[in-house]
């Protein structure tokens, strides 16, 4: 059974309704079997539950992350956001909100911050070094809807400069 078909590099797709079971799950290159999966995991999906699997890492030490998302409403005007840092050449990292506070700090590579409520807003976010004031990202006008429920994923490499963001509403 296949999910989900095509996904390329930073795109996310949509939720899809499963039974609660134990399922091995593969990904693989687009067009080829099963037999050459690039990622194999068992993963166990729980009742009422909703998760995130994220491919993470390079090619070569490609691997699944698998998050289990928090979709219940925030409060009126305010957005539930996390953030994951999936850069694997990047330090740690803080998520700053631009002249504001810092929404998250001193997270690792394939780590994810807890959500945190934040008003409804049109912000401008930085990714910063952990602990520095050295801003390695920009991310300028992103909206945080009342009652919207966001993961804030770092992805690209260091090295080739293809860092950016992905926003999914989750």
């Amino acid at each position: 059974l296949a999910l989900f078909t095509s996904a390329r590099f930073r795109d996310a797709t949509g939720y899809a309704e499963v039974a609660a079971n134990v399922y091995d799950v593969k990904v693989v290159p687009a067009g080829a079997g099963p037999d050459q999966a690039v990622i194999e995991a068992n993963l166990s999906l729980f009742y009422g539950a909703d998760y995130t699997v994220v491919a993470t890492d390079m090619f070569e030490n490609i691997g699944a992350l698998v998050l289990v998302d928090d979709n219940t409403p925030p409060a009126n005007g305010q957005a539930r956001v996390r953030f994951l840092h999936a850069v694997p050449d990047g330090p740690a990292v803080d998520l700053k909100v631009v002249d504001g506070p810092f929404l998250f700090q001193d997270l690792s590579f394939e780590q994810a911050g807890h959500y945190v409520d934040v008003p409804m807003n049109d912000y401008s976010l930085e990714l910063r070094v952990a602990g520095t004031e050295t801003v390695v990202l920009d991310l300028d006008s992103v909206l945080f809807e009342s009652g919207g429920v966001y993961t804030v994923v770092a992805t690209g490499r260091l090295d080739d400069e293809s860092l950016g963001f992905l926003i999914v509403e989750d």
